[in-house]
């Protein structure tokens, strides 16, 4: 489904009731994308839904890239952009990397902090952007 340069991204016929479907010019996000992001969260945290892309484990490319290249984290220190659930900077954290990951979405947040409160030597820090 191809872009509209007036009106935005395309939005998939599937996409859930309450998106946005529209955005200015140069705007990265809007307050109905940041409304359906925390109702997604809020409903995943209390088991009323799956978030789609978090499948229960780090993304396979990381964990294959660290793999791949036998990646240690020796104190060294990683990003993680769009956190969401945590599972890889829980994952980065648990190969001894000093982790700050972040989200827009405070309620991510907040369910991460709960799910991981003793990650693995407090070296995961989770802030909302």
């Amino acid at each position: 489904m191809p872009d509209d340069p007036t009106t935005g991204p395309a939005v998939p016929p599937h996409e859930p009731a309450g998106r946005a479907r529209g955005r200015g010019p140069g705007s990265r996000s809007s307050d109905p994308d940041r409304v359906w992001f925390e109702r997604l969260y809020a409903a995943a945290d209390s088991g009323e839904a799956d978030v789609p892309w978090d499948k229960g484990a780090p993304h396979h490319l990381l964990e294959r890239w660290v793999r791949e290249r036998a990646v240690a984290g020796d104190g060294r220190r990683a990003l993680v952009v769009g956190c969401g659930m945590g599972r890889d900077s829980e994952y980065l954290a648990g190969l001894g990397f000093a982790t700050v990951a972040f989200d827009f979405s405070a309620t991510a947040i907040a369910a991460v902090r709960r799910r991981f409160p003793t990650s693995p030597g407090r070296s995961t820090w989770w802030w909302r952007a």
